[in-house]
């Protein structure tokens, strides 16, 4: 979503002078983390020669659960709060998942088979997302915050060589198909026992159909990426991670081109 839409774990394709064993997810069935994920939103849409500024803060916290390897790691993940603040054409407008009133809702309405409701997630051991059908809730969802419940994976694991030193490097690619394409670059700063400090920059093109009050649009774009995280070594859950996204693309529908710009933050914390 775009409140989620970060770096997805991908397979790994090492560069530089040290030659790795390929990366994996190094997590065990039965780990469980508990993380806060925070996106902050500046959208800026051109609409018949007119400029309008979006502003949206989204913050979920999430309780996670590996279910099973087998080949692929499944994940459980239960949103158990969701805080959304909208601000657009001097107008504002909050949700609290806590508050009765904002559940009872239109967009309490569109999300409670989402809240507190558990959704599975795949991902393959070397990092790779599986597509799996989704279920209701997880769709509704995904159409009232704009993206796909599967980036939340990315927020929590990572995909890492089996040896690592300081300073080294290494590139992960996903080419879903020729209008979705990622590029991530990784370098190790520091380690510190079991914990790893890694710098990131990425990029990415997007073209993807969407559901805009009934209607059908296609918004696509290209997003560039970079940021830190601290990842545990011995299982691949990132305990923190910022990322900063600069991106602008346009949204087709009905005849009419959209373009826009995005200036995103998205950060997350998690324990163990």
């Amino acid at each position: 979503m775009k409140i989620l839409s970060t770096p997805l774990l991908v397979a790994a394709i090492f560069s530089g002078s040290m030659t790795f064993a390929q990366s994996k997810v190094p997590v065990k069935t039965g780990e469980k983390i508990h993380s806060t994920i925070n996106t902050v939103n500046n959208i800026t849409q051109t609409m018949m020669g007119q400029e309008m500024k979006i502003v949206s803060n989204v913050t979920m916290t999430v309780q996670t659960e590996v279910k099973e390897i087998n080949p692929d790691i499944h994940l459980s993940s239960v949103v158990t709060k969701l805080l959304l603040k909208n601000e657009a054409m001097g107008q504002s407008m909050d949700f609290d998942s806590d508050k009765k009133e904002d559940m009872d809702g239109q967009i309490g309405q569109s999300v409670k088979g989402f809240i507190g409701t558990a959704n599975d997630i795949f991902i393959s051991t070397d990092g790779k997302p599986v597509e799996k059908k989704k279920d209701d809730g997880a769709a509704s969802a995904e159409a009232v915050l704009g993206g796909d419940i599967n980036d939340i994976a990315p927020e929590l694991l990572l995909a890492i060589p089996a040896s690592l030193k300081a300073g080294d490097s290494w590139t992960e690619e996903h080419n879903k198909d020729a209008d979705n394409k990622r590029k991530i670059v990784y370098t190790i700063q520091s380690i510190n026992g079991n914990e790893a400090v890694i710098a990131f920059t990425g990029e990415e093109s997007t073209k993807k159909p969407k559901s805009i009050q009934g209607m059908t649009a296609t918004i696509s774009g290209t997003n560039n990426y970079k940021g830190t995280l601290t990842v545990d070594t011995t299982s691949g859950v990132i305990k923190e991670k910022k990322t900063n996204i600069e991106g602008k693309g346009e949204t087709a529908i009905m005849s009419q081109t959209i373009p826009f710009s995005i200036s995103a933050v998205v950060s997350t914390s998690a324990r163990q």
